[in-house]
């Protein structure tokens, strides 16, 4: 899908860069999916070998507790909320019947027409040249739901285990309840 759209006497071209992606149902590999796709929006840079494997949401398997933590802070710069009205756009209407979330690429010399010039990840600027529109069930399923679910599990593994109170049922130490 491409248009041409005119704005301020200015041209604007929006093509359509959507790219069908089959995402293993697990809350890792979501978030991971997630990671991906605000890249691909922010155009970061991709160098960095532990963006990448945080990005290849099809081994998920492979991360481990610490970079799991490290797709939780990244996934949290780049929240739903913070990226919303600057590179993603929630839109039921756009993404029609069959797409949770579509991907388009601004060409122009004003890039500022559809999506924000400049968005600050932490302390980068990045440039959005791309944008994502997406309906609400993609971001409860890609990002809400799992970074809420991965967090617990993230925080009871690691967090001061002293606050858990143990109680045996028999007098070996083979059968404890956690309260």
């Amino acid at each position: 899908m491409s248009m041409a759209v005119a704005y301020n006497r200015q041209e604007v071209k929006i093509t359509e860069t959507t790219v069908d992606a089959t995402v293993p149902d697990n809350d890792t590999a979501c978030l991971m999916y997630y990671l991906n796709c605000m890249c691909c929006v922010l155009q970061l840079e991709v160098s960095d070998y532990s963006i990448k494997r945080l990005r290849d949401y099809k081994k998920y398997y492979l991360l481990t507790t610490d970079e799991k933590k490290e797709l939780l802070r990244l996934c949290g710069l780049i929240s739903p909320e913070k990226m919303d009205g600057q590179c993603i756009f929630h839109s039921e209407e756009i993404c029609g019947v069959d797409a949770t979330n579509r991907f388009f690429r601004v060409d122009s010399t004003d890039t500022g027409f559809v999506a924000a010039a400049n968005v600050f990840v932490g302390a980068v600027q990045v440039s959005v040249t791309k944008f994502m529109v997406y309906k609400t069930k993609w971001v409860n399923r890609y990002y809400i739901d799992p970074i809420n679910r991965i967090t617990r599990v993230v925080t009871n593994t690691t967090k001061n285990n002293d606050e858990w109170i143990y109680t045996s049922t028999s007098e070996s130490l083979d059968c404890c309840v956690i309260q």
